[in-house]
Parts: structure tokens; C-alpha cells; sequence
């Protein structure tokens, strides 16, 4: 019988979601690059950061940074 893998997330502490905030305001003009730059940082996917940063963004800070 084979074993079961079950995928463990780890959660965002509100210590990397201010993280996420300050670098990514701080550097407004190239969020995917300050995306994988703070993935190095806190050790998690550029993706995943991103994702985190946009439902932030709208959560706490009621702002969209979504340009065309």
C-alpha cells in the first residue's frame, strides 16, 4: 500500500506580509522583479509572493496596482 503525501502550506506571517508591503512600495516600478528578489528573501516562490502581494493590496491596502 503505497503512502499518502499530503501537501503542507505554509502560512504568511504578518512579519513577511509587512515585508511584501514595504519592499514592494518602496519599489513600485517592477513588482515581478521585486516579486523574485524577496522569493530569494523569504525563501518562497516568486509566484506565490505575487499572488500574496495583489490579495494584500486589495485587503489592507484598498489599492490596485494592476496597470495597462
Amino acid at each position: 500500500m503505497e503512502k499518502e503525501t499530503k501537501t503542507i502550506r505554509k502560512r504568511y506571517s504578518n512579519a513577511e506580509d509587512d515585508i511584501i508591503i514595504n519592499y514592494i512600495i518602496s519599489n513600485p516600478g517592477n513588482i515581478t522583479k521585486s516579486c523574485d528578489e524577496l522569493a530569494i528573501q523569504l525563501n518562497r516562490s516568486s509566484r506565490g509572493i505575487s499572488i500574496r502581494w495583489y490579495k494584500l493590496s486589495h485587503k489592507k491596502l484598498n489599492k490596485s496596482f494592476i496597470t495597462f
